[in-house]
């Protein structure tokens, strides 16, 4: 679709025949509807995910609380859906004249809605360090994998049993402070294991 939009617009300033220009039109608003849609997607899936309760525990992974990584998510994606959004809805408007343009064809709205809201994602990604809050180790292939590396840190007994313990629980629907704390879900098992009377 990116491929499509660039060409269609390339050609349609290097065209004067009116049926060129209304195709190249009409596939620029079917590409920038398709990365609109793309673009609101992460938005309903988190909420969804948040909302459906699990039946397997949540692996945690990277660094950082859970909230944290949703609420960054979340924040990113909006900004991207917006600056999606006002250039399809651009787009979807009938062509002005150039003496008589729009407040949306002003130059600051093509420069904020095309490059300042990218920048501020990208910059928001680097004070957030998100290259650590998402990192998954190497190795891990699926659901299971990222625990188990984390077992070869911790050694005895204990840990083994906090880890069979762990990934039996699979009708056990976490809470809110299992879902967003802060704390390695193998290192609680194993300090309520040791802490537990026997």
């Amino acid at each position: 679709m990116l491929a499509m939009v660039i060409t269609a617009t390339v050609q349609s300033f290097y065209t004067l025949n009116p049926n060129v220009k209304r195709i190249d039109r009409d596939m620029q608003i079917t590409a920038l509807t398709y990365l609109l849609l793309i673009s609101f997607l992460p938005i309903p899936m988190v909420v969804f995910g948040l909302i459906v309760p699990r039946k397997t525990r949540l692996e945690k992974f990277g660094s950082g609380k859970w909230r944290s990584k949703i609420w960054i998510l979340l924040a990113s994606a909006i900004l991207l859906c917006l600056g999606a959004s006002f250039r399809s809805a651009t787009t979807y408007k009938n062509p002005r004249p150039r003496n008589d343009p729009a407040w949306y064809q002003a130059k600051w709205c093509f420069y904020f809605f095309n490059f300042v809201i990218e920048i501020i994602v990208v910059y928001l990604y680097l004070l957030v360090r998100v290259d650590r809050r998402f990192i998954i180790p190497n190795g891990s292939k699926g659901p299971g994998d990222y625990l188990g590396h984390q077992m070869e840190q911790h050694s005895g007994e204990i840990a083994d049993e906090a880890l069979r313990r762990s990934m039996s629980s699979t009708t056990h629907i976490l809470s809110e402070e299992e879902v967003f704390d802060d704390e390695d879900p193998l290192e609680r098992t194993m300090s309520k294991e040791i802490h537990s009377p026997v």
